[in-house]
């Protein structure tokens, strides 16, 4: 079960260390990807998703990138993504 306002919080603090944390603090942890990967399984059942082909590109990209950024230090995260 997925509990939403974790979810957001969680969310909100990722934000928050993207734009003002310290170079090597982490944004991604492992209980941000957890929460956001029930999340994710959710909208790719539901049948909208599972008849849009965009969506489900969409929520691809977000799933590789929960992969891809968990675990990497802010100022990583950003110099990948040219900032």
């Amino acid at each position: 079960m997925v509990d939403h306002l974790k979810l957001a919080k969680l969310t909100e603090d990722v934000a928050e260390v993207l734009e003002n944390g310290n170079d090597t603090d982490v944004p991604i942890t492992d209980e941000y990807q957890k929460e956001a990967q029930k999340m994710l399984g959710i909208y790719k059942k539901s049948a909208d998703a599972k008849e849009n082909r965009e969506v489900q590109a969409i929520l691809s990209i977000i799933d590789r990138d929960l992969k891809r950024y968990k675990g990497q230090a802010r100022a990583t995260i950003l110099r990948q993504n040219g900032w």
